[in-house]
């Protein structure tokens, strides 16, 4: 994210550059960088001295990220299903209804 900043780019062009949204850089830069460099400062240009490696590997990052982020989102729709009905579950026994089994 240092390097990021001394490219002179702006948070509309990093953003673009690893398919996310703007703020979601500020939000990156504030997590790594603290208040030492304050949101305010505005650095317009080209980027400069790339380290290619870096972005690669903040490209790789963010994939990784998504891919848990998607496996995740999947593990709580089961979770939440599973709650769902164990809830349902419950409400039928507690009514004493409990359905008769067929066979």
């Amino acid at each position: 994210m240092r390097r990021l900043n001394k490219f002179m780019s702006t948070a509309k062009e990093v953003a673009e550059s690893f398919g996310v949204n703007p703020i979601t850089v500020y939000r990156w830069k504030k997590r790594l960088l603290g208040k030492e460099y304050p949101m305010s400062k505005r650095r317009r240009g080209k980027a400069k001295d790339v380290d290619h490696e870096d972005v690669e590997a903040l490209r790789a990052e963010v994939q990784s990220l998504r891919e848990e982020q998607k496996k995740l989102k999947e593990e709580r729709y089961w979770l939440q299903l599973e709650v769902d009905v164990l809830t349902v579950t419950a409400e039928i026994l507690k009514k004493g209804r409990a359905p008769i089994p067929r066979s």
